[in-house]
């Protein structure tokens, strides 16, 4: 019997598939491991088959048509027949289900099984961004409340809360080859010292997440193999627009014109700069005068309580205090950070908080599920009719220079009300110990597991 060791970042709120809960980068990869959608996307974010080997859109963009591998079965036994992987689909766009896809997917009008072999998926109106949502964090599931149970190469074996997933092999797997490993273990280190602490014990054969320290460590790599992994993963300076001394979009420019990224950069991240990513530059930001701002009691900055992050808002806190500013920092454990606390400091709570931005498969779901007024994601509370304008018009459009403009205004709308200064733009290494061939990573963070072997 083999199995794999995975040292995993955070645990997971939920593993309930096209729940919002379980849309997070936590939980992701143990969901795409069990219950894949009708399409994936690659090591580089591009969209593949998965449980559709092919697919195809009318020239309007609202018709999609799935053709599905013949004879599954989920990994309870049901067969997953077309009607069954159509009526997952319907069971995700019901509101009462809780499921971040109601929103995603409402554009949704039909979804159908024409055939034995084929899925039909009729929107109302343009959806070329349709096939980004499904094969990013959609999930197709039999209908059955003992979840996740699909058609992945793994099923569910046991969570133990605070402690650990098992994950047993798919006997009736059918998507593509066996996997190696008959089992996958995995723990939970939420902190970086944690994570290095553990990880130095040499007793996991796949690293999530690496902490910087170790990339270039002799003696671990002795052990295992690093591999960088080019990320769209930032980290961010939020200003909650609602009701606060901040709330004017004059305020949160000024402030923000306070904070010295380059020196915030240096300060922080030093060495380990050259495996966090090269940040945007904002050098060309006046610096702001001393004594701009009147402050009526301190900022109240929130972060959660990871490295660097950690030290991103000391830094900060530490900057805007030399301009005359007070500033209380307050860490929160992460999970629940997101998206748990943010809701639960809206009001009065936070006036400025740190978050590190996982990548988006596209840019319309960044700006739908980010910046939008409405927004799952929409931390700051702000509030732009222009932007989400821009934002349904880039989910009905497929490409091109045009999309790439609209992208751009809606960006720039968003930087222009402050909602946001980007500190620096993150990348990552995984582990891999040097008995275990086959490692590919995943620009998204998904785990690539399945192809491992030893």
């Amino acid at each position: 019997m083999s199995t794999l060791k995975v040292l995993a970042n955070h645990e997971m709120l939920s593993l309930q598939p096209n729940e919002s809960f379980a849309d997070s980068s936590a939980a992701t990869p143990v969901l795409k491991l069990t219950c894949p959608g009708l399409l994936d996307l690659d090591a580089s974010g591009k969209i593949v088959p998965s449980i559709a080997h092919s697919w195809s859109a009318s020239p309007e963009w609202d018709d999609f048509r799935f053709q599905v591998h013949r004879d599954l079965s989920f990994s309870d036994g049901q067969a997953a027949t077309t009607e069954a992987i159509a009526d997952s689909i319907r069971r995700s766009l019901d509101p009462r289900r809780n499921s971040l896809h109601a929103r995603d997917l409402a554009g949704i009008k039909t979804v159908r099984a024409v055939s034995a072999q084929e899925v039909q998926i009729c929107t109302d109106g343009p959806a070329p961004t349709l096939p980004w949502y499904l094969a990013w964090r959609h999930y197709v599931v039999a209908d059955t409340e003992l979840q996740p149970t699909g058609l992945g190469p793994y099923q569910l074996v046991e969570w133990i809360r605070g402690d650990s997933v098992r994950l047993r092999r798919n006997p009736a797997y059918r998507l593509g080859p066996m996997p190696h490993f008959e089992n996958i273990h995995v723990e939970f280190a939420p902190t970086s010292e944690v994570r290095r602490e553990r990880a130095l014990t040499g007793e996991f054969d796949f690293i999530e997440t690496l902490p910087p320290a170790l990339v270039s460590d002799e003696q671990f790599k002795r052990h295992y193999e690093v591999i960088p992994v080019a990320s769209g993963s930032r980290t961010i300076l939020t200003y909650n627009a609602r009701k606060n001394w901040l709330g004017s979009a004059q305020q949160r420019r000024h402030v923000a014109r306070m904070v010295d990224v380059d020196q915030l950069q240096h300060r922080v991240l030093g060495e380990a700069a050259d495996h966090t990513g090269t940040p945007k530059n904002f050098s060309d930001r006046t610096p702001a005068p001393v004594g701009g701002v009147t402050n009526t009691g301190p900022i109240r900055l929130a972060a959660p309580n990871i490295s660097p992050v950690q030290e991103a808002a000391h830094e900060i806190a530490r900057q805007l205090e030399a301009h005359g500013l007070a500033v209380s920092v307050a860490l929160y454990d992460d999970p629940p950070w997101w998206p748990l606390v943010y809701p639960g400091l809206s009001s009065p709570g936070w006036d400025l908080a740190i978050q590190s931005m996982p990548a988006r498969p596209h840019p319309a779901v960044t700006l739908r599920r980010e910046y939008c007024s409405d927004g799952p994601f929409n931390a700051t509370g702000i509030q732009n009719s222009t932007l989400d304008e821009l934002a349904l018009s880039l989910d009905a459009r497929a490409g091109g220079p045009e999309a790439d403009e609209i992208y751009r205004q809606a960006m720039a709308i968003a930087d222009e009300a402050c909602m946001y200064t980007e500190l620096y733009r993150s990348h990552y290494s995984i582990a891999v110990s040097k008995r275990i061939k086959g490692a590919t990573p995943h620009s998204m963070n998904f785990w690539n597991v399945a192809t491992l072997y030893t």
